[in-house]
């Protein structure tokens, strides 16, 4: 072997050598390619902890530093750089580092802990006495094959902590706000409900007494003047119940309830309550519900009800002659709700195309001059427009300028389980209507044909009996005339021993006028149904169902004369004046009436009688009726109840619902209507000979 001309020695022992060299070479080779990987591994690994916001420190097996960053020298102020604290020992660094804590000890305890190979928890907090605060989160690591050390990691959390504090600050704020806007809310409740109830109590004896006023012998210009206090008192109220009402809606405190009811009972002692106004107006007040209207439904009749007052009313205070038609039909059926639609037709003056996009407006009426014509707020359309979008529901109005207007709306309601509704009527006698006027005509006609009753016109002459004399059976429903010819016509009904067998006549009266009920009574006819009709009782009727609560025919005007004896009632009032108004209103129905001053009294004294109705104020002194209410109900556990109904000046969300908790049965606010509160003696007093009695 030959290197650059120089003869080498050559043999196996030269072999050897050759061999070893370059396998000592090879690994000098991969031992400096692993030196330099490992370098440039250390390299990224530092420049990796130095681009870390984190305080960072290595601690190895032995307890010395393997790694820091200068992040951690910064944080802690210490002299060192990050290199030199390489294999010092880890125990003693955190000790130094732990001097600028404001409590050392924690951060030993935690090195101890670790060194001992306890495992340890993230410190969330750690505070130095310069004010800063850092957390730590403590890693075990694998180091090779030489064991487990440490990983620690120190953040700077100061910024973050300081916008907690302010966050903190700020939402304590915000809540002393909060508490404060619900304080004045609250106030602002508690002062409409106390100034409702300071203007509720006067105005009941204004309105009630000029009510009575009314009935008694007076001069012209003495019941002009009446009539100008009765007018002013009642745009005092309507006045508080918008101003109510819409703050309730505003405040978001108006609830919506979801129970069951009769909704043709709703209508029915709607137009019950409402028909006086239309009866002293000379406006026909006529109601027609399509058949597949669901009876019985789940929903909030107290809102519904309170829509349908609004939109009736505001139709009559524009209407002056002609009628008003509240019509129910169905726009949406569904196997568990229904969409109802309602429509409240009026003949009035119509409204202006210009006026209709602002009519539900807060606020807003047509004009000026309407308000000085026909007075009111403003607000009661734009309630009912809230209440209907509450109800799931939408409204609208349609109008004619000279010709009036259709206002619509729908709301959802949930089907109770069948009951009682329209069928089997097909099968019934044929139904003659005589002598009724025009629009309660149509309405009856319509209604009756949707029941599946035929129906026909019949002239209320003599000349008709003999048409009802062919017939085996038949229906008459009718008002009696003014004329000779209508008088013998229904004279011939009475007297006719086989049309007394074979015709069934309903004399349609007045609910608002006791001359037309006592003409017919004397005429000779028993069974009088009020006018506006109610379909509820007209239908059970028909049909041969038993009467329900509230289908009684008398009467729901104070003036009428109530013949037949009525049940003793209790008053539980301690407004003398209150007291002395709701006596003489119930005395004019035929009722007996034992008045009492105070929630004590009311409880002795039912306890003591047996009275068919207790009419209870729920502010009283000594025992308030809330309390006197539970008190009787619990004595009554096992025996007959006692209806209760609660006489209040309170109109605030909550009022009629602590009224139903506590065992009352209905609601009547103050002023205290005598046609509301003999609709609600009707609606929960079984008449004398009453079929279900």
């Amino acid at each position: 072997m030959r290197a650059q001309g120089v003869a080498l020695p050559e043999g196996p022992l030269w072999d050897a050598f050759l061999e070893d060299i370059e396998a000592r070479l090879s690994e000098a080779a991969s031992q400096a390619q692993s030196t330099q990987a490992l370098s440039a591994t250390t390299t990224r690994l530092v420049a990796l902890m130095e681009n870390l916001q984190a305080a960072v420190l290595v601690e190895s097996p032995d307890h010395r530093v393997a790694l820091a960053n200068t992040t951690f020298c910064q944080i802690f102020g210490l002299d060192h750089t990050s290199w030199s604290l390489v294999q010092q020992d880890a125990i003693e660094c955190l000790a130094d580092c732990a001097q600028c804590l404001v409590e050392p000890a924690q951060l030993m305890a935690i090195a101890d802990a670790g060194a001992r190979g306890d495992s340890v928890a993230t410190v969330p907090e750690l505070r130095f006495r310069d004010g800063r605060t850092l957390s730590l989160e403590l890693v075990p690591i694998r180091l090779g094959g030489e064991g487990f050390g440490h990983l620690w990691m120190f953040h700077d959390i100061t910024a973050r902590k300081a916008d907690e504090q302010r966050f903190a600050a700020a939402a304590a704020e915000l809540a002393v706000s909060r508490d404060k806007a619900v304080d004045l809310a609250n106030l602002k409740s508690d002062f409409l409900a106390n100034m409702s109830h300071e203007i509720r109590t006067p105005m009941n004896g204004i309105i009630g007494m000029a009510g009575l006023l009314g009935d008694t012998q007076l001069a012209e210009q003495q019941r002009e003047y009446l009539e100008t206090i009765r007018s002013c008192g009642e745009s005092l109220l309507a006045l508080l119940n918008d101003i109510l009402d819409f703050s309730k809606i505003e405040a978001g405190k108006l609830s919506i309830e979801s129970i069951d009811f009769d909704l043709f009972e709703v209508i029915d002692d709607l137009t019950s309550i409402l028909g006086a106004n239309a009866f002293n107006k000379g406006v026909e007040l006529v109601c027609y519900t399509a058949p597949n209207v669901p009876r019985l439904v789940k929903g909030d009749p107290v809102r519904l009800r309170q829509i349908l007052s609004n939109l009736v009313d505001n139709g009559l205070k524009f209407t002056s002659q002609g009628f008003l038609e509240i019509r129910v039909g169905l726009a949406q059926d569904g196997d568990e709700d229904v969409l109802l639609r309602f429509e409240i037709e009026d003949t009035g003056p119509g409204v202006k195309p210009e006026a209709l996009p602002r009519l539900f407006q807060s606020f807003s009426q047509e004009d000026t001059s309407t308000t000085r014509k026909f007075g009111g707020t403003g607000l009661g359309l734009a309630i009912c427009k809230r209440l209907c979008e509450l109800m799931g529901g939408s409204i609208e109005v349609e109008s004619l300028l000279g010709r009036g207007s259709i206002f619509r709306f729908t709301l959802r309601m949930a089907r109770q389980k069948p009951g009682h509704e329209a069928s089997g009527l097909a099968a019934l006698p044929p139904v003659f209507l005589v002598g009724l006027p025009p629009a309660l005509y149509r309405s009856l006609r319509v209604q009756l044909g949707a029941w599946g009753l035929r129906t026909d016109h019949l002239p209320p002459v003599p000349e008709s009996l003999d048409l009802l004399r062919s017939l085996p059976e038949a229906w008459v429903l009718g008002c009696q005339g003014g004329g000779n010819l209508s008088k013998a016509f229904f004279q011939g009904l009475l007297e006719d021993p086989k049309l007394s067998c074979s015709v069934r006549s309903l004399i349609l009266t007045s609910r608002y006028s006791a001359s037309q009920q006592k003409d017919a009574r004397q005429a000779g006819f028993k069974e009088l149904i009020g006018i506006p009709v109610r379909h509820g009782q007209l239908l059970d009727l028909l049909s041969g169902a038993p009467r329900r609560k509230g289908a009684t025919e008398g009467t729901p005007a104070a003036t009428a004369a109530v013949e037949l004896a009525a049940p003793r009632l209790l008053l539980a009032e301690d407004n003398p004046v209150n007291q002395r108004l709701a006596l003489a209103v119930l005395k004019k129905c035929g009722h007996e009436v034992d008045a009492v001053s105070n929630g004590l009294e009311a409880l002795n004294a039912a306890m003591a009688h047996s009275y068919g109705l207790i009419l209870m104020d729920c502010q009283m002194p000594e025992m308030d009726g809330y309390e006197a209410t539970r008190r009787i109900r619990e004595r009554q556990v096992g025996r007959q109840r006692t209806p209760i109904i609660a006489l209040t000046a309170h109109a605030m969300v909550g009022d009629r619902e602590q009224c139903l908790e506590c065992g009352m049965d209905d609601y009547l606010t103050k002023p205290l209507r005598p046609d509301a509160l003999v609709a609600t003696l009707n609606k929960w007093l079984q008449p004398p000979g009453d079929p279900a009695k």
